[in-house]
């Protein structure tokens, strides 16, 4: 929640400066999907398909927005039950926005940013993420909408993290499954979202 707490402050500042500027506040549920994951001792980590919530502040100028995006879920090692892993993302984001008549527009973007995966199990890590993202709005007023969006997120994850370990020795790293050298975490975000602007 830290990265959350730095989001708003950030944002409070920003609207401090800049009183009349165009903002949007969008606020976003649907379910995450994930790709597995191979180790460097070929053990495969696959995470379950879970739920997300999210949150993105923006600022908007013509047809294109850019701003920050943050997004929470908790998902399971799917072969190892009551195995939670918590995944926060706060990304940089921008787009580029196509409207197709008064009330309906597209976007597509791209972001770049961390993911902090925290384990309930084990120390959290973070690491870099990248990706894209697009999605369809309708305006209901001049000031609130409602869409659909569907986001690719990208972790690179190499380290050594001690995620699920086994056996009697638990400190010794042959008995862990989560080595990684630079494979990658693809997740894709299915959402619905509601924006105000202002």
């Amino acid at each position: 929640m830290k990265y959350f707490s730095m989001l708003v402050a950030g944002v409070t500042l920003c609207s401090a400066f800049s009183a009349h500027a165009n903002y949007g506040v969008s606020l976003y549920g649907g379910q995450t999907a994930s790709q597995n994951i191979i180790t460097t001792k070929n053990e495969t980590v696959n995470l379950d398909d879970t739920t997300h919530f999210a949150v993105s502040i923006d600022k908007h100028l013509n047809n294109a927005k850019y701003g920050f995006y943050y997004s929470s879920s908790t998902s399971e090692l799917e072969n190892q039950p009551n195995r939670e892993v918590d995944l926060e993302y706060l990304v940089f984001q921008s787009a580029a926005i196509v409207p197709f008549n008064d009330n309906f527009a597209s976007y597509l973007g791209a972001q770049i940013g961390v993911n902090k995966v925290s384990p309930q199990f084990s120390e959290s890590d973070s690491f870099f993420v990248s990706g894209l993202y697009t999605g369809l709005d309708y305006k209901i007023t001049d000031n609130m909408l409602i869409g659909t969006e569907l986001r690719w997120l990208a972790t690179i994850v190499k380290n050594t993290s001690k995620v699920s370990c086994g056996g009697d020795e638990l400190s010794t790293s042959d008995n862990c499954i989560w080595h990684f050298d630079g494979d990658v975490l693809n997740q894709f975000q299915a959402s619905v979202s509601f924006t105000l602007r202002f």
